[in-house]
């Protein structure tokens, strides 16, 4: 057989080659470009009905995630910080409680001046110089500097709106721009109304916040007691659209959008509308879908255009500002944006398919001339390829088309697996700059959580700090303060125990627990106790016996407090702070807070903590001076009604008068004899009251003190008032030391006037023993102790106030009569009687003895309980004498009218005294008994 080909054969086979060449350039041609684009629009755009979504829907799903995640965060932070605001709302509305009496009253004098027709510049004019409503101003000042978020600060009145205090001066008489605001608050239990306007005349955009004055208490009990609210103002693009701020994690286009409820924008857009102006806050409407969706209170994520009619990837979210606001809030950025790095990638794919393209279409004509020689091996090569195994090779070495076919079909493959690998190198750096977005992101957030840990433990802080204040302004009662502030402590900022401990006065100081909160450590059995003082070792004791804070940074370690280190373990304690409290520039105790954690006090907390100690300290110190002044009021008080029961428990007749002979005081004593009350006395002359003149008579001791300023005093006889009288004035000066009048006493002397006619007519050259005799008054404790004297009574034993007061009765009573003293005395203080009178002698200071006429009378309170006596002392040593003198003469006199055979009468005032036995026998009598007290018609008919 003849192998070689014939011309034929050959055209035929040149033919069939040629139309393999085209089959096999067409063939490979269409497979590739087939196969390239679908590969392309596989990993672009993804897989119908399936799970995966191609590059384009990775990162579409991943910029979404992206926005939501942003969205909640900026949602979640911004719910916190009108939380914050509002927290801070209510605790500035309970601290102007503390005005409550001004704002009623700036309330009221407002309303009457509107009442008046007054204008609004005579309205702010009252407000200014009204101290009370500068009194507000100033607070409200001092709530803006330690509340800085705000920017502005009024208190306006519920009912007409206008502004009675302000941070502003200028705003003080005006009325806020929203009355509708403003009626909103007057139905709010415990909630602060929120609104967002714009305000004349610097057009800025404010958050404010509105809230009835006065805590949930004060409305419940008397809602309608202070009839104001405090209006706060926040400058949204001070510090919301800082708190809105998303640095460069959105990209370039990346923007967040706040609208209200009616979609009109509340911050500044990033962008100008497509006419190119630029949108005006409150005044532009969006209504492009998220932001109107957000503004309705719904909530999602969409894929649309935004008010530039840009398409733009977006979530949005709804935030309940207050029960009548709501806000819409949108976190979009620009789809060019966002797929920009894909389009790049798809044309790179593209171009390098187009080269792919024609370099197969080459390779197919190289191939399809050597077509037929290799098959085998091709189709071996082509299986192993098909397998996945990109390292198959042909192994056909030779020149013609099928070793070229072989060179080709291998470096086709090489170029495959290159391609492979090159695609799964971009699958690779892609996946790495997803997962290190994830974890800047991740950092991101993680940092986010610890800001936001920080700002609650800095709140928290604050709050302690705030709630204590709160509770130092309300204590009335300084234990109760201790524990309240110790309950604060623990249970709000978080410590695990605190306690109180003052010093006592001893020598060693020692700190002794008054109050506590949190854990009771048992220290039975243990050496030293850290509120014992351990010889000044431990925190609470250095920083009593110092005067400055002690740390104890590590319980556990610290050799301080090895006694009581299994205590301390049981109950997780890391470190103390001790700080001490300071009262009027005294050290008198120290409080010592406990931390769950080693070296947990840093700088910024021991600040607070000092605050919070100082404060605590003002407030022990203001509770303490209260309680002293309401002891010394109390007593003044005391001492003024028992000064009154004394001054009407004397049996004497005084009165006090004033420089023109007028009554200014009257005791029971002088009203009841004249008569009347002790009321109907004052105002009237004493002359027209006693004598019943028109004027005061020739020898008035007051008219005569009047001139000189002395003491003075007369014996007077009075019809009126039927005997005859002791009359002396003492003078009564004011302040500066003028004369105002005279304290008038009158005693009754007419028994011994009486016994001294008697003695006279006895014995002529006796004189009166009670001439002038002064009248002494003194007021005992139920102990007996001398609580206060008269200047009669120390003339009359010759003391000097000072060393007379604190003496007690038995002190200045001669030995012989204290035991009837005391008998007597324990007798009235048991209640056996009200009062008694008794005779007794007195030790004067000089040692002699003083014989007294003593008129004691128990002194009462308002519950009827014994405080006391008071005794009335006459001095009556000289008359003691007389009366043993007297005794004699009327012993001889007896004896002589008993003899006498003449009948002998004595009257005294107009009633029959005496008689002797002549004139009983004479008239008929048995005795002389049933003629005393007859009158003298009877015996002289």
């Amino acid at each position: 057989m003849n192998s070689n080909p014939t011309p034929s054969s050959r055209r035929f086979q040149f033919i069939h080659s040629f139309c393999l060449r085209v089959k096999m350039l067409i063939g490979f041609g269409l497979l590739f470009a087939s196969a390239f684009t679908l590969v392309i629009m596989i990993i672009t755009f993804g897989i119908p009905f399936t799970s995966y979504t191609g590059w384009y829907g990775l990162e579409q799903t991943e910029v979404l995630n992206n926005l939501t995640l942003v969205a909640d965060l900026k949602k979640e932070r911004l719910v916190l910080w009108l939380e914050e605001r509002g927290d801070d709302a209510r605790t500035i509305s309970a601290s102007m409680l503390t005005q409550e009496n001004s704002i009623k009253k700036i309330g009221e004098a407002l309303r009457r001046a509107i009442a008046s027709g007054k204008t609004s510049d005579q309205l702010r004019s009252d407000l200014l110089n009204q101290e009370s409503s500068s009194s507000l101003s100033r607070q409200l000042s001092l709530v803006l500097s330690t509340h800085k978020a705000f920017q502005k600060a009024q208190i306006a009145d519920l009912d007409s709106g206008i502004i009675m205090a302000s941070t502003d001066d200028s705003d003080v008489a005006s009325r806020l721009p929203d009355k509708r605001f403003l009626a909103g608050t007057s139905d709010l239990n415990d909630e602060t109304a929120v609104d967002i306007q714009k305000l004349s005349p610097n057009g800025k955009t404010y958050l404010i916040m509105a809230r009835s004055i006065g805590d949930e208490s004060s409305r419940n009990s008397d809602y309608s007691a202070v009839r104001a609210v405090i209006v706060l103002y926040v400058d949204t693009d001070s510090f919301i659209r800082p708190l809105l701020y998303t640095g460069g994690s959105l990209g370039e286009t990346g923007d967040i959008v706040l609208v209200n409820r009616d979609a009109r924008i509340i911050m500044s857009l990033k962008y100008p509308l497509p006419d190119g102006s630029i949108p005006h806050v409150l005044e532009y409407q969006i209504k492009a879908k998220p932001a109107f969706s957000a503004s309705q209170g719904r909530e999602g994520i969409e894929i649309g255009e935004d008010y530039r009619g840009v398409p733009v990837l977006a979530a949005y979210r709804h935030v309940k500002a207050s029960r009548d606001l709501g806000l819409g809030m949108v976190i979009k950025q620009d789809q060019s944006e966002v797929f920009s790095p894909l389009q790049h990638t798809i044309l790179y794919s593209s171009l390098v398919g187009l080269v792919a393209l024609l370099a197969v279409g080459l390779l197919a004509v190289l191939i399809a001339k050597r077509i037929s020689r290799p098959v085998e091996n091709l189709i071996q090569a082509a299986e192993e390829v098909q397998k996945g195994n990109l390292s198959a090779r042909t192994e056909i070495f030779k020149s013609d088309e099928l070793g070229t076919l072989a060179v080709t079909f291998n470096s086709m493959i090489e170029r495959f697996q290159n391609w492979h690998e090159e695609l799964e190198n971009q699958v690779m750096d892609r996946t790495a700059r997803l997962t290190r977005l994830n974890n800047e992101l991740a950092e991101e957030i993680r940092q986010r959580i610890r800001a936001e840990e920080s700002l609650k433990e800095t709140n928290r802080r604050l709050r302690t700090l705030s709630d204590c204040n709160q509770s130092v302004v309300r204590a009335s009662e300084e234990s109760s303060l201790l524990h309240e502030v110790c309950r604060i402590v623990v249970d709000t900022g978080g410590y695990p125990s605190v306690w109180v401990g003052f010093v006592d006065d001893g020598e060693y100081r020692t700190p002794r627990t008054v109050a506590r909160w949190g854990f009771e450590v048992n220290f039975d059995g243990v050496d030293a106790d850290p509120t014992d003082g351990n010889n000044g070792a431990d925190p609470t004791g250095a920083a009593v016996r110092t005067g400055q804070v002690c740390i104890l940074r590590n319980a556990m370690s610290d050799p301080v407090t090895a006694p009581w280190r299994d205590e301390l373990t049981r109950y997780g304690i890391g470190s103390f702070v001790s700080i001490p409290l300071l009262v009027e520039g005294q050290v008198v105790g120290a409080i010592t807070i406990a931390a769950g954690e080693s070296h947990a006090f840093d700088e910024e907390e021991l600040r607070l903590l000092g605050e919070l100690a100082g404060d605590l300290a003002y407030g022990i110190e203001v509770l303490r001076t209260r309680a002293e002044r309401r002891e010394a009021v109390e007593s003044a008080a005391r001492a003024n009604r028992e000064w009154e029961r004394t001054f009407d428990a004397i049996s004497d007749l005084v009165m006090v008068l004033d420089d023109k002979h007028r009554v200014m005081r009257a005791n029971r004593a002088m009203a009841n004899t004249l008569g009347k009350t002790e009321q109907d006395l004052v105002g009237r002359f004493c002359f027209e009251l006693v004598h019943g003149e028109k004027a005061p008579p020739v020898l008035c001791p007051h008219s005569r003190l009047l001139v000189d300023g002395d003491e003075h005093s007369a014996e007077v006889v009075e019809p009126r008032l039927g005997g005859i009288y002791d009359v002396r004035v003492s003078p009564l000066t004011g302040q500066n030391g003028e004369l105002r009048g005279s304290v008038h006493t009158i005693r009754d002397i007419t028994p011994s006037k009486q016994s001294e006619e008697a003695l006279r007519e006895s014995e002529q050259r006796y004189r009166a023993v009670f001439d002038n005799a002064g009248i002494g008054i003194v007021l005992v404790d139920r102990n007996g102790v001398i609580l206060q004297a008269n200047i009669a009574l120390l003339k009359m034993l010759g003391y000097t106030d000072e060393d007379f007061r604190g003496l007690t009765v038995t002190n200045i009573t001669h030995p012989e009569d204290r035991e009837i003293s005391k008998q007597s005395l324990d007798a009235l203080a048991g209640g056996k009687f009200d009062s008694y009178t008794l005779q007794k002698r007195y030790m004067a200071h000089d040692g002699s003895i003083v014989w007294a006429d003593l008129s004691v009378s128990i002194i009462r309170d308002a519950k009827g309980q014994i405080t006391g006596t008071v005794g009335v002392i006459a001095d009556i040593t000289k008359r003691k004498e007389s009366e043993a003198r007297l005794g004699q003469s009327e012993e001889r006199l007896r004896l002589i009218t008993d003899s006498s055979p003449i009948g002998i009468v004595v009257v005294q005032q107009g009633k029959i005294a005496y008689v002797n036995p002549r004139l009983v026998e004479m008239f008929g009598y048995e005795t002389a008994d049933e003629t005393i007290g007859l009158a003298v018609e009877t015996i002289y008919v």
